[in-house]
């Protein structure tokens, strides 16, 4: 799948290591990237589908705070051509093709993670806007 082949460091000696970044922190020994061992680490990162959107919520809007703060920005078009090329990328070029009914799966996931997170740019971007939609919707109902 997609997932596969990603390098995570894991084993750090206490005291000696400091991290940059929110979502997958990059470790530094004495300010010198980690080295990497030999091997296949099975890690099971969600045990439930809840924990998986406790995840999804959390990273969709860690990067969608940290493109805000590099003066990124978003529209519809760029989100939907975003997400479908992520399931397109997933599916077929990265091959969770052949990890079946799974790999679809994971495919949508990935696609509607992309999604997200560029809604929560592009509502970031337009929350003055989203506010005077909610006042006048607030207004119309009383």
């Amino acid at each position: 799948s997609s997932w596969s082949g990603e390098s995570v460091p894991r084993l750090f000696r206490r005291g000696k290591v400091s991290f940059t970044g929110a979502v997958h922190p990059d470790p530094q020994v004495n300010g010198r990237p980690v080295g990497k061992l030999d091997g296949v680490l099975l890690h099971y990162t969600y045990r439930s589908t809840a924990k998986y959107f406790e995840k999804f919520e959390l990273y969709s809007t860690l990067w969608a705070e940290k493109a805000r703060e590099k003066g990124r920005r978003t529209g519809l078009l760029t989100a939907s051509a975003s997400s479908l090329w992520r399931v397109f990328h997933n599916y077929f070029i990265r091959g969770e093709f052949r990890d079946g009914r799974v790999g679809v799966a994971m495919s949508l996931l990935a696609g509607m993670h992309t999604f997200i997170r560029h809604m929560k740019l592009w509502g970031m971007q337009n929350a003055d806007e989203f506010a005077r939609v909610h006042e006048k919707g607030k207004q119309d109902d009383a």
